[in-house]
């Protein structure tokens, strides 16, 4: 599988261009649509002088100096999503290919911003390998089941800190991936509520 138009368009709507290099709500240099640089920090959410951007892109193996052209943002974003995307179709076999788009984009999402280590997870391998998650199962659920499904893609979807601080844009992104992923299913997802 690969990422569809609409999920590569819910991916750009979480990530805003940038064509400057400049410190995510973290501090962490970013560039393009959300490329991390490193984990050096900076001041948050401001642009980073011109010497500072242009050796976090050397020293990230770029030959880019900053600002980037949008094609090479575009390009930065694809090798990303690459990964993300290798990692899910990886996951997408552990599961005989039951994964529907909507599921695979939600996940592409989840993979490309909170890494795709989370994809390896306990409660994302909880919710992966019980059967109820697909479609040609789902039909079948009782009250009992619908409420603990809930519980469960809750919790794969449970990223929403950076640098150990909770932010409502994590907030907002979990709870859309969740619904994407839920979208067609019987069961649905609990609302994660942002406690800034």
């Amino acid at each position: 599988m690969n990422i569809s138009t609409t999920g590569l368009d819910f991916i750009k709507g979480f990530e805003t261009l940038h064509l400057k290099v400049y410190g995510d709500p973290s501090g962490y240099p970013t560039v393009g649509w959300g490329h991390l640089l490193s984990y050096n920090v900076y001041d948050k959410n401001k642009d980073l002088s011109t010497a500072s951007a242009n050796r976090e892109l050397k020293n990230a193996g770029f030959s880019y100096t900053s600002p980037i052209t949008k094609s090479q943002a575009n390009s930065i974003l694809n090798k990303d999503l690459k990964k993300a995307v290798n990692a899910v179709n990886a996951k997408n076999d552990e599961v005989y290919n039951k994964l529907t788009q909507n599921q695979y984009d939600a996940l592409v999402s989840l993979a490309f911003n909170a890494g795709t280590g989370v994809l390896h997870s306990d409660d994302m391998s909880a919710l992966l390998n019980r059967s109820m998650t697909f479609s040609d199962y789902g039909a079948h659920m009782s009250d009992s089941e619908l409420k603990t499904m809930a519980k469960m893609v809750t919790a794969a979807f449970q990223y929403t800190k950076s640098s150990g601080v909770q932010l409502r844009g994590l907030v907002n992104r979990r709870n859309k991936e969740m619904e994407l992923f839920c979208t067609g299913m019987r069961y649905s997802y609990n609302k994660i509520i942002y406690k800034g």
